[in-house]
């Protein structure tokens, strides 16, 4: 995975959601972070149920869960 540096709106999006943050890749203009808790080195594995996906674009966050994180997985 790309090594990027985490914009503060996307920290604060995270809140609650877990522990860790990781770039994931760019998709429809996007920039797709996962949020999860830490498993082993440069992976992470989101806390329970559906992935938790963060969009960052114009800078602003919005939080992605539940059927529609597949999207853009």
């Amino acid at each position: 995975m790309e090594e990027k540096k985490i914009p503060e709106q996307v920290k604060e999006a995270a809140k609650g959601l877990g522990t860790e943050i990781v770039f994931e890749h760019r998709k429809r203009g996007y920039d797709v972070y996962r949020v999860g808790i830490p498993c082993k080195e440069r992976e992470i594995m989101p806390p329970t149920g559906f992935p938790k996906l963060i969009l960052f674009k114009d800078n602003t966050a919005r939080i992605v869960v539940g059927d529609d994180s597949f999207d853009w997985i």
